[in-house]
Order: structure tokens, then C-alpha cells, then sequence
């Protein structure tokens, strides 16, 4: 009789480790796994505010080195010519639909897939290469 009831215990002291799910376990990155649970969501009102990228971000023949979004809807990038010495700032046009953001100037536009989110992180793809940007602030931001 207790051996019955040691292997009972045993078979449900394995079900139960069984039965947890390890983000880890198939190789999944944390920004994944929170993006495909719906943990951290972004949303547009969580886009407003000082972003900095991570070096190097590389657009084209500049380099980003910040942008601020402002809630309506404008955006200033901090720039720099690539393989130059002096900042300089740009304003844009911002649209966040879901997937993208795009930022448009005459006829200058940047689109970049939104690939992951991980307060503070958000993660973005474009053709020319995979990018971070860090959340910093949002004061001065909303107007």
C-alpha cells in the first residue's frame, strides 16, 4: 500500500514539473516570449517621450542618436552625418500603426518594423539592419 501511494505521489510530483512552461526551454529571447504572451504591450501613447539608440544605428548616411517624440505627432531626430563630428536635429512627421513606425520629411521617410518590446527597450527592423532604442523620459514631450 505505501508503495502505491509513493509512486502515486511521484507520478504527480511529475506532472506538475511537466506542466511548467520555461520560456528558455525552445531557445525563445526574453523579448519574444513578452511579445508573444502580451506582457509589455506597446501602444501609442507609450511612443511619446525621449528615446535614445543604441550605437550604432545606422540609417542610410546618418546615424541616429535619439529621437523625441512628441504626442502630436511630430518627432525630433538627433543625427549625425555618417562619418561626421557635429549633431544636428531634424523634424519629422511620426505614424505608429501597430507593426511600424515611419517618420516622413518632404520627401525623406525612415520606416522601421517593430520587431519587439521590453519596457524600456523596443526592438525595430528596416532593410538596412536590426536597431534598440532605450525609453529615457517623457517630459517636455507631450503636447
Amino acid at each position: 500500500m505505501k508503495q502505491r501511494i509513493y509512486k502515486l505521489l511521484c507520478l504527480i510530483a511529475a506532472l506538475f514539473i511537466m506542466s511548467c512552461e520555461c520560456p528558455y526551454l525552445y531557445g525563445e529571447s526574453d523579448s519574444e516570449y513578452y511579445r508573444r504572451t502580451g506582457y509589455d504591450r506597446l501602444t501609442a501613447d507609450l511612443l511619446p517621450g525621449l528615446w535614445q539608440c543604441y550605437y550604432p544605428m545606422i540609417v542610410g548616411n546618418v546615424e541616429f542618436k535619439e529621437v523625441r517624440m512628441f504626442s502630436n505627432g511630430k518627432a525630433d531626430i538627433i543625427m549625425e552625418a555618417r562619418g561626421g563630428s557635429a549633431y544636428y536635429a531634424e523634424t519629422f512627421k511620426w505614424r505608429y500603426d501597430g507593426n511600424y513606425i515611419t517618420f516622413t520629411q518632404g520627401n525623406t521617410t525612415y520606416q522601421f518594423q517593430i520587431t519587439g518590446f521590453l519596457s524600456p527597450e523596443l526592438y525595430l527592423r528596416d532593410s538596412r539592419g536590426k536597431y534598440t532604442w532605450a525609453y529615457r523620459r517623457t517630459e517636455d514631450c507631450i503636447k
